[in-house]
């Protein structure tokens, strides 16, 4: 798992826009962020999370899901 802190940087491709869904171990949505297409490198802030471990949902306009867990520490 990625470690974060503040901020959770994700590399995307830039031909779509995309959804971020941040979930939590108990599967209760946390943050949701739209990324414009383009943007090949988006910042989503973490730092009002609280400590533990967490699920990064990131969903392309064209439907395509990938899910990746991170860990959110001080």
């Amino acid at each position: 798992p990625n470690p974060a802190s503040s901020t959770l940087s994700i590399n995307l491709p830039d031909a779509e826009s995309y959804t971020l869904e941040v979930y939590n171990t108990l599967g209760q949505l946390q943050l949701k962020e739209n990324s414009i297409a383009g943007n090949q490198t988006t910042a989503l802030p973490v730092s009002a999370l609280a400590d533990g471990i967490y699920f990064l949902r990131v969903t392309s306009q064209s439907g395509q899901v990938n899910t990746v867990r991170f860990i959110k520490m001080k």
